[in-house]
């Protein structure tokens, strides 16, 4: 894989990365020798010193003892044996307090044979310098004797045995020390031959790299930035100078993205001359069919407002007429009602008829019977007169049944008169009450029939009013849309303005470059031609004129003729109405 194929980012991330593991790995190897050296002085510090410094306590506590015990074979006096002894005591304290710490110390095999030794030594010292102070108070020349023949030898071992411990501890401390000083030494120069190969091979690394680069963006990245911020301050002027066979680099991709652009810049504004042309006509053409589109919609509201008016007429007509034909079913029902009154009326009347009849058969026969009683009254009188005195009561009797026989033959007769005269105007009656059923039976035929074509009128006017209402329905719709027409034309129109400014503003805008004379005029010319040629707008807004004369006429002639057409509704109702 070679360098130039890599992007920048991954140059330098391997350039960087270098320097990064060639740090990481002296720091690595530093803090190895560093941790090397630490471990060395720490064992120095807390392991060999710390011993030398027990060992040198006990050597200390032993040479005190040996002392202590040579004084106290000079002494004679048992107080100043005892005090000695207390410091023989003492002494033996801090002895056995450090001891106790060197075993606990990490210890190898020879440490361990030598702390055996002086343990052992240490026991044997101890047990012949009690004896010795045991003798010091019964048999002070004994005790003499054991110190020079006995303690002393033996405490020259116990001390012999911790001074040579404590040179075995110095002489591994020194060797600590030089472990400590070769591991400081090996890490500094392992260190500063790394560092120095890191350096060269970053230095290597860096010429690459910037070589590369460099040979990428085509020139130095001032030159680059210059060229770059000229082109973007509008200059398509600008002489980029690449290096001969240079077809790869940024430079020399600038250098075609000027080319194209200096092209395109031209073409755009070649094209926004033509759209600033075109967009004004459109506006204009906007404009008319704004106007036109809002005398249609005057027109459609004065034609929504007529069939409004005409739909509440006809409405109102077929309300009057569902009323009336109300009305004639209630008088053809009240006709009817009347018809059957009457019907019983003319039955009660030949009930009556047929009862007079009955009365005056009845008076007829009261009339015999008073006829009768009168001829049985002068019988009775002629009986009394052939009876003379003894028929005189008798006499009476026939006298006073002949005169209530007569009276009510008399009443009989006047009855029979009245009830003939009532028998004659009933008979009357019942003839005029025929005659009124009759008409009343004509009367609610006709009620029928008017109510029918009522019912027939109130029909068609419900179906007028339907129709009407769905032809003002669509007139509403035809209205609505115009409306929708005439917004979307101003919004067209202010679309085309909006496109005209924008096409000002981009003309502006596109002016801002500064190009080749030469190319500016020959694009420029090749490009308006074009656009000559190829623009119908004119034509075609020319001839979009004429279907909006004709439009604005046929409007014109809807709102003229709607008048009469008012009145001839107008007058068309009333002679329904007469000939209903």
């Amino acid at each position: 894989m070679r360098i130039e194929n890599l992007t920048v980012a991954k140059r330098l991330g391997i350039g960087f990365g270098t320097l990064l593991v060639c740090l990481l790995m002296v720091a690595g190897f530093g803090m190895h020798g560093l941790r090397a050296a630490d471990q060395a002085l720490h064992h120095i510090a807390d392991v060999n010193i710390v011993k030398i410094e027990l060992l040198s306590d006990m050597s200390e506590s032993s040479h005190v003892v040996a002392r202590v015990m040579r004084t106290i074979a000079l002494l004679h006096d048992d107080a100043e044996i005892t005090k000695q002894t207390e410091k023989i005591t003492a002494e033996r304290a801090i002895y056995d307090k450090s001891f106790g710490a060197l075993e606990k110390m990490p210890l190898d095999e020879a440490g361990k044979a030598f702390v055996e030794k002086i343990k052992i030594n240490a026991a044997a010292a101890r047990e012949i310098n009690n004896k010795f102070m045991a003798l010091s108070k019964t048999n002070p020349e004994a005790s003499v004797k054991l110190l020079v023949t006995e303690s002393i030898p033996i405490n020259a071992a116990w001390q012999d045995a911790i001074h040579e411990f404590s040179d075995l501890q110095k002489s591994k401390n020194r060797k600590d020390e030089d472990a400590a000083a070769q591991a400081y030494q090996s890490t500094i120069t392992f260190i500063s031959l790394f560092t120095l190969a890191a350096l060269i091979a970053s230095i290597a690394l860096a010429v690459v790299i910037a070589r590369s680069i460099i040979k990428q963006l085509g020139g130095e990245p001032n030159y680059t930035a210059s060229i770059a911020n000229g082109i973007a301050e509008g200059d398509l002027t600008l002489d980029i100078a690449t290096k001969p066979g240079d077809r790869s680099s940024l430079l020399y991709a600038i250098k075609l993205m000027r080319d194209s652009l200096e092209k395109i810049v031209l073409q755009v504004r070649t094209g926004t001359e033509a759209i600033t042309a075109a967009s004004s006509e459109i506006s204009t053409g906007n404009m008319d069919l704004s106007s036109r589109t809002e005398h249609q919609a005057s027109a459609l509201e004065e034609t929504a407002a007529s069939m409004e008016e005409l739909t509440s007429t006809v409405k109102n007509n077929a309300d009057n007429a569902n009323r009336a034909s109300q009305l004639a079913v209630e008088a053809s029902s009240h006709a009817e009602d009347g018809g059957r009154v009457v019907e019983k009326v003319v039955e009660t009347m030949t009930s009556i008829n047929e009862s007079s009849k009955k009365i005056v058969d009845i008076i007829g026969v009261i009339n015999g019977i008073a006829f009768q009683t009168n001829i049985l009254a002068l019988n009775a009188a002629v009986e009394a007169a052939r009876a003379g005195e003894q028929g005189r009561g008798f006499a009476v009797v026939a006298s006073e049944v002949r005169n209530l026989a007569q009276r009510s033959a008399a009443a009989a007769k006047e009855i029979k008169e009245l009830i003939g005269d009532s028998v004659e105007k009933v008979e009357a009656g019942t003839d005029l009450v025929d005659k009124a059923g009759e008409t009343m039976k004509d009367l609610v035929a006709s009620v029928r029939r008017v109510s029918l074509i009522i019912g027939e009128i109130a029909a068609a006017s419900t179906e007028q009013t339907a129709g009407i209402e769905q032809i003002n329905e669509a007139i509403t719709q035809m209205d609505e849309v115009t409306q929708q027409n005439a917004a979307l034309v101003e919004q067209a129109a202010a679309a085309s303005q909006s496109m005209q400014d924008q096409a000002s503003v981009l003309t502006r805008v596109v002016s801002l470059f500064k190009l080749h004379t030469q190319n500016l005029v020959n694009s420029s010319a090749a490009m308006a031609g074009k656009a000559a040629a190829n623009s119908p707008l004119k034509s075609s807004i020319k001839a979009s004129n004429k279907p909006a004369k004709l439009a604005a006429s046929s409007d014109k002639k809807l709102i003229a003729a709607k008048p009469p057409a008012t009145k001839q509704a107008e007058q068309s109702a009333p002679d329904a109405w007469d000939e209903f």
